[in-house]
């Protein structure tokens, strides 16, 4: 096709800060989510009415089952979760505008599903806690919020969104 498609994917927490490899759980949600908070300014807040939530809509329900189901995790030695603790991770389906505005909206919409099928056979449905589609700035991609658990249950960013996760993402997602 020669369209390259914009991958990015960020682990979030709850400390507060950000920094190169980890971003605020607060702020992306809510910036990504229903509430639309943030300084881009591409967004179109008379077409924000045709973005699609999946899952928990809202940043706010977002981070209260976040709250909730980190406070009930232990680590091996039974231990709780460390403040500065990776709570979620977000990979945002960003293909080229220029490909984009040549698809009808039915065509967008499936072409973001494809992505998302994909995403969803690499990390799996059982992590994927929120979805938003905007259609309210230039391009339309898509947000998914996920939860880096293994398959035993426990929350590992640094088994689950690694250099083997970007590397397959990467070299999958365009191909498929």
């Amino acid at each position: 096709m020669g369209w390259t498609i914009g991958i990015p994917s960020l682990k979030l927490n709850n400390v507060g800060t950000k920094s190169k490899h980890c971003g605020n759980f607060r702020s992306v949600a809510e910036e990504a989510l229903s509430e639309r908070k943030g300084h881009d300014l591409d967004i179109n807040p008379e077409l924000s009415a045709k973005n699609i939530y999946t899952g928990y809509r809202s940043a706010a329900e977002l981070l209260a089952y976040s709250t909730a189901h980190c406070a009930s995790l232990t680590d091996a030695k039974g231990r709780s979760l460390r403040k500065d603790a990776v709570r979620m991770c977000v990979t945002i389906i960003k293909p080229p505008v220029a490909f984009m505005t040549t698809l009808c909206e039915k065509e967008q919409q499936n072409f973001l599903q494809d992505g998302i099928d994909k995403l969803t056979e690499i990390i799996g449905s059982e992590n994927i806690r929120s979805i938003a589609w905007h259609f309210d700035e230039q391009g339309p991609h898509v947000h998914v919020f996920w939860e880096p658990l293994t398959q035993d249950g426990r929350l590992c960013a640094k088994e689950m969104h690694n250099l083997t996760f970007l590397g397959r993402l990467n070299r999958e997602m365009p191909i498929y």
